[in-house]
């Protein structure tokens, strides 16, 4: 066992009987089997499985309760220290659940980045190593057992991935001069930044930027193909291989364009030229693969349109717009810089060879393959992020104040539960914020993916997703296909591909058989969504929606008793069509497919 400065737990519940049977809400009835936790510092175990002390009402289900005094006091005992579980919340719900306002809770969105307990810091490895256990085990030589909530065997299996899993992730951290972080992405900042391999860029955050950065590009431009000329191709490692290129250096550097007419000359030009504009250009109809991504007002979806746009993008990504026959038709706003530098191609480069180095031994480390990998994968989205986080505060008499009536008001926003609040609180944000950079990240992402689809050309696309093409084309594909960095490698060749909305398709090779993807859905129920449009899973109620109910005093009727960690079923159903995409000059917008949960109450709401 390795020996390093944190402990690592996990708790095991009979959460499955129920769902083997069927039962939806019996899971309130569910008890933890067992608990197991390792101090790494010293070796030392514990195991215990908690007694049933009391069962209570939770409206019209019945809770069972348990003691779990014996492991917070182990735990207490053995801080200060930093305490590991993957996918913590789900064990806060097996110890916690009944008093979460003892926690000091940091969320990003609905991801639980710490919780702080007494002088325990507890931590998420899943927000480190953002995977199955069992890949994670596999990877560092210690193979998850087959599941059994009764065998203290398998629990603490479970432990001793996530501990050697950590203290890898640590050694490495350590090795190029950085202090261990909660997040992937904030260890791979801490490891560019700390000198070892030399990480420095410059602050960029003004919102207006930041509308320039977009995520990958989804289309579909056929239902299906059949025949033996199909290919699904990817881009090796994408983002990392885009951080390779040269990033502005300043958003505040002048264009030198008094009129439209002079932007268009610059923009035409050859003339070295970073930032982003802020534009309304005119997408020509006879463009089959639309170039530029448009968000939706209002709800902020993400097409690729024809006819006219207002947007801001990348100069790169407007340039190949023009050189397409889009045309300018106002310039609003310019934000960027006449010169560019290599920021984070040192970082890449280095990570990108230690990983290769490591593949080629013998018996190569596959943990730290893996971990290379991902530290070069997670690098660019810290770059993009935003100046807040949701945080449990406590709750004091001047947030809350009586009206005429009696009736208590909070004067701050937020979710109070016990003696605290989860409220959204302002941070400031790192130097190495840089919404410039992190938009030309993705457009560069999205031109090389465009260069592919460009010599494919749209009669032949089937869909793209991101980094990936599915194609057809007589022969060999137009392209080299190689394992390089940031070139396109051959991933399957098809026998037949079905498309039904971005993130939802299907295909079958001679040597996989039948392949389905539906994102949001698991993967043993993602034939049957896919067949149905509608499917029925089981996923534990989540920290944020169980806080909400928490102060809530349910009556005997009330069937949204949302306590952490209880499993439940629910319905995710394909509501709307898909269309290819276009803006008219009215602003109306064609949209894709979307899946929703949905309760089975629901069951009226039409398939289209």
């Amino acid at each position: 066992m390795t020996q390093c400065d944190l402990c690592a737990f996990d708790t095991e519940d009979d959460s499955k009987r129920f769902s083997d049977a069927g039962q939806d809400h019996a899971g309130y009835e569910k008890i933890c089997t067992q608990i197991a936790a390792i101090d790494a510092r010293t070796g030392e175990r514990f195991h215990y499985r908690p007694t049933v002390s009391r069962k209570r009402a939770r409206g019209r289900y019945t809770e069972t309760v348990w003691d779990v005094q014996p492991f917070l006091d182990w735990l207490e005992a053995r801080g200060p220290i930093r305490c590991y579980a993957h996918n913590l919340a789900y064990d806060i719900g097996n110890i916690w659940r009944d008093r979460l306002d003892e926690l000091d809770i940091t969320m990003v969105g609905n991801r639980l980045v710490r919780a702080r307990w007494k002088n325990v810091t507890l931590l998420d490895s899943s927000n480190v190593w953002p995977m199955p256990l069992a890949k994670v085990g596999k990877s560092i030589g210690l193979e998850k057992m087959e599941m059994d909530v009764e065998s203290e065997e398998y629990v603490f299996r479970d432990v001793e991935i996530v501990i050697e899993a950590m203290a890898l992730a640590e050694r490495i951290c350590i090795q190029y001069g950085a202090d261990m972080k909660s997040t992937l992405g904030s260890i791979s900042i801490a490891i560019w930044q700390a000198g070892v391999i030399g990480g420095v860029n410059w602050q960029s955050s003004m919102e207006d930027i930041r509308n320039a950065y977009y995520g990958g590009r989804v289309e579909l431009f056929r239902t299906h193909a059949k025949g033996d000329n199909l290919y699904y191709t990817d881009i090796n490692s994408l983002y990392p291989a885009m951080m390779l290129n040269k990033f502005p250096d300043g958003d505040d550097q002048y264009f030198d364009c008094e009129t439209l007419a002079e932007a268009k000359a610059l923009l035409l030009s050859d003339e070295e030229l970073y930032g982003v504009v802020h534009c309304d250009v005119d997408i020509p109809e006879t463009l089959r693969i639309a170039p530029l991504p448009v968000k939706r007002e209002g709800s902020g979806e993400v097409c690729f349109p024809v006819g006219p746009a207002s947007g801001w993008w990348t100069v790169h990504e407007i340039r190949y717009a023009l050189s397409k026959g889009c045309k300018l038709k106002k310039l609003k706003d310019a934000y960027g810089s006449r010169t560019g530098s290599y920021y984070y191609r040192e970082f890449v480069e280095t990570f990108y060879r230690l990983r290769k180095e490591e593949l080629d031994k013998p018996n190569p480390d596959e943990g730290k393959t893996l971990f290379y990998k991902l530290l070069m994968n997670n690098l660019y989205g810290q770059l993009g992020m935003k100046g807040s986080v949701t945080r449990s505060i406590h709750l004091t008499a001047d947030m809350v104040e009586v009206d005429e009536e009696g009736e208590m008001h909070l004067t701050r926003q937020g979710i109070p539960f016990g003696t605290k609040l989860l409220a959204d609180v302002a941070i400031p944000l790192p130097e190495h914020v840089n919404y410039l950079h992190a938009a030309y990240v993705t457009s560069y992402g999205r031109l090389k993916l465009m260069s592919y689809m460009d010599q494919v050309g749209a009669e032949n696309l089937i869909y793209c997703d991101t980094d990936s093409l599915f194609f057809v084309w007589d022969g060999p594909p137009p392209f080299p296909l190689s394992t390089t960095l940031g070139e396109m490698k051959l991933e399957d060749r098809p026998m037949w591909v079905e498309t039904r909305s971005p993130k939802m398709y299907r295909y079958e090779t001679a040597k996989k058989g039948r392949v389905t993807k539906a994102k949001g859905v698991p993967k043993k129920k993602q034939d049957e969504f896919y067949d149905t449009g509608c499917a029925n899973f089981w996923q534990p109620w989540r920290l944020r929606e169980s806080i909400v109910c928490a102060d809530r005093i349910p009556d005997e009727d009330d069937e949204d008793v949302k306590v952490l960690g209880v499993w439940r079923q629910v319905m995710k159903r394909v509501v709307s069509g898909y269309d290819k995409k276009r803006l008219d000059s009215d602003g109306v917008t064609y949209i894709p497919k979307k899946m929703i949960d949905i309760g089975a109450e629901h069951d009226d709401i039409p398939l289209v």
